[in-house]
């Protein structure tokens, strides 16, 4: 296992702002803003300009920029004619919606490993389609996860567009935040669970850092929850596509999966667990 950060590590800074009664938290990077369905932040109004603003958040500042926007960008109802670094409750106006800056701060860091802290340079962009952000309940059509919706599928264009990194810097506070909570025995909601195992394959196979690999069994071992069916295969494919990933993680998630009670599904993933400890025995020839 990988060691824990030490006083000369990078710190990720995160920016954390409330949209549509939403909380989201922006690693370091420039975002865009507007009515175009390939921006960052999309914001359906007739009165929002396709490329409105950008946000750019950078290592200790905020910054929002008006992109030459036909009705105007505004902080705390003032107008914005070029560029203004925000603050803690600064309210950003948006062709009558509102963006709230709440806070500047530092993503969490759990105690089992810093998980993406840095792309190898080996990173690949994944082969197939970066698919969205949404999570059927059973017997119900396609829901949108709360959490992931916008960090969700900013995280997937960056994907699609090569930008790997970004993706990291984008998914990486959400999901240490969820491991962190279950590892001091939160309840996490089961499309809170799929969101993260989802997105951690997606990093796993475009980065090939066994950290995210590590991540979905720690999480599936903190809640004794075995891996969902239709992330198996996603799974498999991010072990044999990182270099390598923890020996005791896996065995302690294989002894999770024994301890459960006799079924079709424990039976299934216990043997998902060994074709993931073949995969493991095959990287340490």
């Amino acid at each position: 296992m990988r060691p824990l950060a030490g006083p000369s590590d990078v710190v990720q800074n995160v920016g954390v702002l409330r949209y549509g009664g939403r909380e989201y938290c922006f690693g370091a990077g420039r975002y865009s803003i507007g009515r175009a369905p390939a921006s960052d932040i999309v914001v359906s109004s007739p009165l929002v300009s396709r490329q409105h603003a950008r946000l750019v958040v950078g290592t200790h500042s905020i910054v929002i920029e008006d992109l030459g926007s036909a009705n105007g960008l505004t902080v705390n109802a003032r107008r914005v004619r070029n560029t203004f670094t925000l603050v803690p409750g600064d309210r950003i106006g948006v062709g009558g919606h509102e963006i709230q800056f709440l806070e500047f701060g530092i993503a969490p860091v759990v105690d089992c490993t810093l998980i993406g802290d840095g792309v190898p340079a080996k990173a690949k962009h994944p082969s197939g389609p970066v698919e969205s952000g949404t999570y059927r309940r059973p017997n119900e059509g396609s829901v949108e996860h709360d959490d992931f919706a916008l960090v969700g599928s900013m995280a997937e264009r960056a994907l699609a567009n090569r930008r790997i990194s970004d993706a990291v810097d984008i998914l990486r506070y959400r999901l240490t935040k969820v491991l962190e909570e279950a590892k001091r025995g939160q309840p996490i909601t089961s499309h809170t669970r799929e969101a993260c195992i989802d997105y951690a394959c997606k990093l796993a196979s475009a980065t090939c850092d066994g950290r995210w690999v590590d991540y979905v069994l720690e999480l599936l071992t903190c809640h004794s929850t075995p891996c969902p069916e239709r992330f198996g295969a996603s799974l498999q494919t991010a072990a044999q596509a990182v270099t390598g990933f923890d020996r005791d993680l896996l065995e302690r998630y294989a002894r999770c999966l024994r301890a459960l009670p006799s079924s079709i599904e424990r039976i299934r993933t216990i043997q998902q667990a060994e074709r993931l400890t073949e995969v493991l025995q095959q990287k340490r020839r």
